[in-house]
């Protein structure tokens, strides 16, 4: 009796579906953008309270000046991780693979929306 002949089924590609989920990285930039504004917000509200408006700003420009870089650092900082964050666990495929491209994107369409915001007010 001769042997029958036996499909083999070949192994799945682990990258079967893309690697960015364009969807949730939408998300995730508009989540960063929101949270980033409302931290700028809320750091203008901070430094218009503590403010002291009888004193000479030239004793006050240098501590302001050092306290709203650091708080501009910061703010972003937060807003992007929250928004790669939120991007990589609503992506539709989770897996470990891709999180930090997914929060790279993140990064890169906040900071190309930024960089066109910025440039439309120069013009």
């Amino acid at each position: 009796m001769a042997p029958e002949p036996v499909a083999m089924r070949s192994a799945p590609h682990p990258y079967s579906h893309p690697l960015v989920d364009w969807g949730s990285a939408i998300a995730g930039t508009l989540v960063a953008i929101a949270i980033g504004f409302a931290l700028l917000v809320l750091g203008v509200a901070i430094g218009a309270t503590a403010i002291n408006p009888w004193q000479g700003a030239s004793e006050q420009a240098p501590a302001w000046t050092i306290g709203g870089g650091l708080w501009m650092i910061f703010s972003n900082l937060v807003a992007l991780q929250v928004g790669a964050f939120i991007a990589v666990r609503a992506a539709r495929w989770p897996d470990h693979h891709s999180g930090m491209l997914q929060g790279l994107v993140v990064w890169a369409l906040a900071f190309g929306i930024a960089a066109t915001v910025l440039g439309f007010g120069v013009m």
